[in-house]
Parts: structure tokens; sequence; C-alpha cells
């Protein structure tokens, strides 16, 4: 089975350090889904959610994606779990579109 992500307290640090930086800069870091691999290698959707969950609580950024929308079918992904052939890439940037779009309220 394909874990799912921890939430380190090193890779929690990295990404404060950088909305910070950012923000000084007038930048604004966001959070957005990325490509699951979605088949019965996969751990439930609620796994997930709850990685979500404990992302959202630790970062001091927004998180602006619902992952569970970035579940895509085997079929949709090359080589690895995280190299979407053209159509996969196509439904992954229409739904971060989706995302930005709600973030900014569009």
């Amino acid at each position: 089975m394909l874990p799912v992500p921890k939430v380190s307290n090193d890779n929690v640090e990295r990404i404060n350090e950088l909305a910070k930086r950012l923000e000084k800069k007038g930048a604004t870091l966001v959070i957005a889904g990325y490509p699951i691999a979605d088949g019965k290698m996969t751990p439930k959707k609620e796994e997930y959610v709850r990685f979500q969950e404990e992302l959202e609580k630790a970062v001091e950024c927004e998180v602006i994606s619902d992952f569970t929308d970035y579940m895509y079918d085997y079929k949709y992904f090359f080589d690895t779990k995280f190299h979407l052939i053209t159509e996969g890439a196509k439904m992954r940037t229409v739904q971060l579109i989706s995302d930005l779009r709600e973030w900014k309220g569009f």
C-alpha cells in the first residue's frame, strides 16, 4: 500500500518559515492538492482527510484544496505515483484552477 504522507515538524517549520519570508515580499503561500494515485493500493480517503486536517492545524498558511479531489485512477499516471499523463495533468490543472478561484472568491 502507498503510504499517506506524514506531517513532520521539520517540514512544518520549513513551510512556516517560507510563508513568513514570502509575506515580507508581498506574496502569499498556499498549499494545494497534489496528484494521488487512487486504486487498490491506495489508503482510504479518510486517511488523506486526517493528513490534511493535521497539516492545516500545523502550518501558518492556508490549505486551499480538498486533497481527496486530487485522487485519480492509476490510468492517469505515467511511471510513478506523482507523474501524470497529459489527460491526468489536465484534470489536475482544472481542479487547481477551481481551488484557486474559490480561494480568491471568483
